[in-house]
C-alpha cells in the first residue's frame, strides 16, 4: 500500500479522503495562499476549521474543500465547495504528511 493511503479513508472504490482540523497542517497544504492564512489567523481563529482532500485514483484527480464547522449544520450536511487541485502535488503532500506521522 502506498504511504499516503495509510492516513486516508477509502470512501468509495478508488476514492480516498483525508481530513484535518489542525490549522498548521491546513496552512502547510495551502502554503502560498496568504488570504487563507490571514483568514485562519483572524476571522477563523476560534472556529473549528476542516480541510477535506479527496483523491480519485482512477481519474488521477484531486480536490479539496475548506470551511468551518457550524452549529447550524446537522451532521452529514456539506456546505463547502470543492476546488480542483493538482493530483501529483496532492499525492506528494499526503506522502510527506504520512512520513512525518511515521517518525
Amino acid at each position: 500500500m502506498e504511504k499516503w493511503k495509510e492516513i486516508c479513508d477509502e470512501i468509495g472504490e478508488g476514492i480516498w479522503q483525508f481530513e484535518t482540523d489542525e490549522k498548521e497542517l491546513i496552512k502547510d497544504y495551502l502554503v502560498g495562499d496568504f488570504d487563507i492564512h490571514d483568514w485562519l489567523d483572524n476571522e477563523a481563529k476560534d472556529a473549528e476549521v476542516i480541510l477535506t482532500i479527496r483523491v480519485d485514483e482512477e481519474h488521477k484527480a484531486a480536490e479539496y474543500a475548506l470551511g468551518t464547522w457550524g452549529d447550524d449544520l446537522d451532521y452529514g450536511i456539506e456546505n463547502r465547495e470543492y476546488q480542483e487541485d493538482d493530483y501529483e502535488g496532492v499525492i506528494e503532500w499526503l506522502n510527506k504528511i504520512a512520513q512525518e506521522e511515521e517518525e
